[in-house]
């Protein structure tokens, strides 16, 4: 997928019939490209804005939930790659960014703004979905039968997930 080319086409779609845009992106990733066409038509702004949504997001995350602070980010920036596999999948990393803002409503037990933000997450890449999962297990201790249990379901999950994806 070509981000450069994806941001150029629909720059050139009209506002009004941004969700009449045949293609198989999800339509939020359709309109935060729109957006940022109307900012400035040149693609480096998707990228920027990207870059600045996914470390916020993470960063947020990161700096409310972690002792060690300088540490997680020394290992998210350079250990994983993570940030630059964010710029290279920059569609699925934009919802991940969003999903990783629902966590603290997972931990405050609230599930309507969790699930708003799992929908807006969603609309950037539907694979976003299967986190909705995370709600009910947060409060799951893990022993041995709990674990053998969710390979269990994973595995049958993983075995449908083209149907699953398809609904």
């Amino acid at each position: 997928f070509n981000y450069m080319n994806a941001f150029r086409e629909i720059s050139t779609v009209n506002l009004f019939s941004i969700f009449d845009y045949s293609t198989q992106i999800e339509k939020g990733f359709i309109l935060f490209n729109k957006i940022l066409s109307l900012i400035s038509l040149h693609h480096q702004i998707f990228f920027i804005v990207s870059a600045v949504i996914i470390m916020w997001s993470v960063m947020s995350l990161i700096y409310r939930n972690v002792n060690m602070v300088w540490l997680s980010v020394l290992i998210y920036i350079s250990a994983f790659g993570d940030f630059m596999w964010a710029l290279s999948f920059a569609r699925q990393a934009l919802a991940v960014a969003i999903i990783l803002l629902s966590y603290d409503y997972i931990k405050k037990r609230k599930l309507f703004p969790f699930l708003i933000l799992l929908m807006l997450a969603a609309l950037f890449h539907k694979t976003a979905l299967c986190f909705l999962i995370a709600y009910p297990l947060y409060r799951i201790r893990f022993n041995f039968i709990n674990i053998t249990l969710a390979i269990f379901i994973c595995g049958i999950v993983f075995l449908n997930l083209n149907y699953i994806l398809e609904v």
